[in-house]
């Protein structure tokens, strides 16, 4: 068995409805590396909450079989979504049954639009609204929003009318469908109906109303079971969009608090029902073999297949057998509580207790909050561990910009009795795998001799992954380094376990701050200033790192990658790069891809070839005709032109009359900048070294960019000594120029700063 000990670069994808403003986008791709070193075809993967197709498909196609569990059966649907084979026409069909369903004299839909209806203020004439404003204290809502044909179906937003506030008035804040609603979630005599009842608050009177003849008339058609499952999943989008926790200028964000904003939305509950079931129309369907029992999947042999089963860690344990999986993938539950709230409500609402019951204990705690995480999926960890087999391995994989949730896996792991074999982070997305080593004992360590030796870990830890890096790091690259060494090193499982510790995390978190700012380093600031994070950088007392800076031995990698193959898809140059720089040498995705664009020709979709100008012959012969052009335009200003001696570091000197070097040029065909931090001292005969420049291809010119960026250090020592860049196309215009003598030693001073190094801003470069 080979192991997985750098970051597994994945194409992100957003999420999908339903539930997609709180879900994080998934690493498509991120998984095959795993598969292949961890697992076998008819291996069982067990994805352990469960919340998108991602995982569970690739492990199927890979000849896998998988499992997904989650106990929040509205992500375990999320999940589901597209894996069923459905036909489009039969959810449409069902859609269209469910609004021609009779509501009185009426259909369903129309009996719902009629209760969005208002005039329009133009022309008079009777049209539906999109949506309505509200105040939080208003008793009415303020303005409505609409579209009508006066006006080309443009929207429109303007204030309410007395009618418009009328009709809003005749839902009673208790009526009918509020006592339906509730006792569908919380029955009398629960302890959680008041909790229950507060979140039915977070919904207007009439968009309550509408719901509840949603689910009414949903409840009763008779649907084959993946068709019912596609209507839930309208629904539950549906019961998302219709809460009043959306402000009017962002009614697609994440809901960050159980509470309306001073002013919100109070959308169309017909019209967010018709779009859900028009985004549902574009998504991929790939159906694949599910089977209703989990237990057939451990068995072993047959065919390949998946299940998805809302269980827990402790319901999963007590039905399949102990090692049956050889991969537990494991993208951990967010401390949300907007969303874990709401949830029970929607669970309880689709699919009565059997859905709801599980999260009910999730309603007694008014905040979930990182420790409820840890500790949660500590027990989890835990709990599972016995279904890996013994050479099996526990993946972690997520996207989130928290250092707070790396925080919480980590110590919720190794408190769990599992050993970080290897790991890779590019901010905000982390990989790491683990083996299972036992549940450690509950240990009573001396407080401050774990403090002593946390803070002599983190000391040695930050000053390593800054020599290892060769460059300053950001602080979220430099916070994942020093937890995976924690971890490492047996530390976090001493600090999850310790009786003496009532708040580890938060100990723990203040205990590594304290010990980095004693750390032999010093911050600097990136660059632009308005969005510029902190780097860590060694400080005057330290010795410089051995290595070269990171971004220029990625560079160099890319190159001779491109070069030793033919051609090569973006993901697997992407993902040789980074076996090459493993754990905290992890370079950045984006990186990476801008070398790509410099080196490359993407000659189809996706796939990659060094370009025909960077055959190092061709760029050996362009390079000798620069020194050339540079002894032409040197000679032509009037100086004596000397070209450099092997190792002596520059390229061409251009001395004045007195002999003193003004000019010394480095020519490259790379954007490699590291050796170059310090300027080489004037030899004895000499007052000054002259203005260094460097000369290089066009091409070369984004990764310059990028990397005065990021490198503060080297932009501070490119500035301060002084450096200018010449690229080849414009050297060879100087020398036209000069030729025709409209060019001057004056006017070349002033010319070297007229194509800048950086011409195109890095947001603009096409990504994949």
């Amino acid at each position: 068995m080979h192991q997985v000990t750098f970051f597994t670069p994945g194409q992100l994808k957003p999420p999908g409805p339903p539930l997609a403003s709180y879900r994080s986008p998934s690493p498509a791709g991120a998984l095959a590396p795993y598969l292949d070193a961890y697992t076998r075809p008819g291996d069982l993967v067990i994805d352990l909450f469960c919340s998108r197709p991602t995982f569970v498909l690739e492990a199927v196609r890979a000849g896998r079989r998988a499992l997904g569990l989650n106990v929040n059966r509205a992500l375990l649907l999320a999940a589901s979504l597209g894996l069923t084979a459905v036909e489009r026409h039969a959810v449409e069909a069902a859609f269209t049954r469910l609004s021609e369903a009779p509501k009185g004299p009426r259909t369903l839909q129309a009996h719902l639009e009629a209760q969005y209806r208002t005039t329009c203020v133009a022309c008079g004439a009777s049209v539906m609204a999109d949506a309505f404003v509200w105040e939080r204290e208003a008793e009415a809502p303020v303005a409505k929003r609409y579209r009508c044909a006066c006006n080309e179906g443009r929207p429109v937003e303007v204030p309410t009318d007395e009618a418009d506030r009328a009709a809003a008035a005749r839902f009673e804040r208790r009526g009918l469908s509020y006592w339906l609603l509730l006792d569908r979630a919380a029955p009398r005599g629960s302890p959680h109906r008041e909790r229950v009842a507060s979140l039915l608050e977070l919904y207007t009177p009439r968009n309550l109303s509408a719901l509840a003849d949603l689910l009414l008339k949903s409840d009763g058609l008779s649907l084959p079971s993946a068709v019912r499952q596609a209507l839930d999943a309208l629904l539950l989008d549906t019961f998302d969009q219709a809460t009043s926790l959306r402000p009017p200028d962002a009614p697609m964000t994440r809901p960050r608090r159980l509470q309306r904003p001073t002013r919100y939305l109070e959308p169309n509950v017909w019209l967010v029902f018709e779009q859900a079931l028009n985004v549902w129309r574009e998504m991929p369907l790939t159906p694949i073999p599910l089977v209703s029992d989990p237990r057939t999947l451990a068995t072993g042999g047959g065919e390949t297949a998946a299940a998805l089963a809302p269980l827990s860690s402790a319901q999963a344990r007590r039905l399949l057998p102990d090692g049956c999986a050889a991969l537990i993938l494991v993208d951990p539950p967010r401390p949300d509580t907007v969303l874990w709230h709401l949830s029970a409500l929607w669970c309880h609402w689709l699919w009565g207790e059997a859905g709801g019951g599980p999260l009910r204990p999730i309603l007694s705690r008014r905040r979930l909050d990182r420790d409820w995480l840890w500790q949660g999926l500590q027990g989890a960890l835990q709990t599972i561990a016995p279904l890996l087999h013994p050479e099996g391995r526990m993946v972690c994989l997520f996207t989130d910009d928290s250092p707070a949730l790396l925080e919480a896996v980590m110590l919720a792991a190794a408190g769990a009795g599992y050993e970080l074999v290897g790991w890779g982070a590019c901010p905000p997305q982390a990989r790491m795998v683990w083996g299972w080593r036992g549940k450690p004992p509950v240990e009573a360590v001396e407080v401050d001799a774990l403090s002593r030796a946390v803070a002599d870990r983190v000391a040695a830890a930050s000053t390593q992954t800054v020599h290892r890096r060769g460059e300053p790091v950001a602080w979220p690259m430099l916070h994942a380094a020093l937890y995976a060494d924690l971890a490492q090193s047996g530390l976090l499982a001493h600090v999850s376990t310790s009786s003496q510790l009532p708040d580890p995390l938060a100990w723990l978190s203040q205990v590594v701050r304290a010990a980095l700012n004693g750390a032999p380093l010093r911050q600097l600031t990136g660059q632009p200033a308005r969005t510029a994070q902190l780097y860590w950088w060694l400080d005057e007392t330290a010795s410089p790192p051995a290595v070269s800076p990171l971004s220029d031995r990625v560079e160099l990698a890319v190159a001779e990658i491109l070069y030793d193959l033919l051609a090569v898809s973006a993901i697997e140059l992407e993902r040789r790069v980074c076996a090459r720089f493993p754990g905290p040498q992890t370079p950045p995705p984006y990186l990476i891809r801008l070398c790509l664009f410099s080196y490359g020709d993407e000659y189809a979709p996706g796939h990659w070839r060094l370009r025909a100008e960077d055959d190092p012959g061709a760029r050996a012969a362009e390079a000798e005709a620069v020194v050339s052009d540079l002894s032409t335009l040197g000679q032509r200003l009037g100086f004596h032109v000397v070209r450099a001696s092997p190792g002596e570091g520059w390229t061409v000197r251009w001395l004045d009359e007195e002999g003193q070097v003004s000019y010394a040029f480095v020519v490259r065909t790379t954007a490699v900048l590291g050796d170059l931090l310090t300027r080489p001292s004037p030899r004895p005969d000499e007052a000054r070294p002259g203005v260094p420049c460097l000369t290089l291809p066009g091409g070369r010119a984004v990764l310059v960019g990028y990397k005065l960026r990021h490198n503060p250090y080297l932009r501070q020592q490119v500035e301060q000594h002084g450096w200018q860049f010449l690229k080849f196309r414009h050297l060879r215009h100087l020398v036209r120029e000069a030729a025709s003598r409209a060019l001057d030693r004056f006017a070349f001073r002033a010319a070297l700063g007229l194509d800048p190094i950086v011409e195109q801003d890095e947001a603009q470069l096409p990504l994949w």
